[in-house]
């Protein structure tokens, strides 16, 4: 059995029973991208050996894992061609037009794995988190206005952000933020 290390590659059989597709209609190029997929599970997961199979689920879950980034692997790769154009041009009788291809801008899955995102691979997400010494990136910020205006002293001493809600302020004529619309005249 092929292996990346210490590491069995699945067969073709395997994807076929995870996929639910027919062994006959995979091509040539399926052990390709069941090799892919496995390298980059255990680059992912510094895995060198699979989970013990004494441990079924976890064994389970590292297989699927690597099955369903090679399925996504093979799935893709007729449509590399067009992917890597930014533009298609299309011809309709004598009219030659050129077209976006907005629908094919998604980064692919195994792109995503390859630099620690979130996959959005059930398997392969929920493994890397299982297995793997990476933690996924996820994009994320807090900001918050740092002028003094905005910041007090509370009782203890520690700075405070205050909003609107915190500060006293007149009511003027025609505020829509004002409690009562249109806002009672100045006296």
């Amino acid at each position: 059995m092929p292996s990346i290390g210490d590491y069995p590659i699945p067969t073709v059989s395997d994807l076929s029973n995870y996929s639910g597709r027919p062994l006959g209609s995979y091509t040539a190029w399926a052990s390709e991208a069941l090799a892919q997929s496995t390298l980059l599970f255990v680059l992912t997961t510094e895995l060198r050996v699979p989970p013990d199979s004494a441990d079924p689920p976890k064994h389970l879950l590292a297989l699927n894992a690597i099955l369903q980034m090679a399925d996504e692997i093979y799935l893709k790769q007729p449509w590399v061609p067009v992917m890597a154009k930014p533009v298609q041009s299309e011809t309709i009788g004598s009219y030659t037009y050129n077209k976006g291809l907005g629908a094919f801008r998604e980064t692919p899955a195994f792109l995503k794995a390859q630099i620690g995102h979130s996959t959005g691979l059930l398997w392969w997400d929920l493994a890397v988190r299982e297995f793997g010494s990476v933690l996924m990136a996820e994009a994320g910020a807090i900001s918050v206005f740092d002028r003094s205006a905005d910041v007090e002293l509370d009782d203890t001493g520690r700075h405070v952000f205050t909003g609107p809600a915190d500060k006293d302020t007149m009511i003027t004529p025609f505020d829509i933020n004002s409690p009562a619309w249109p806002a009672p005249p100045l006296s």
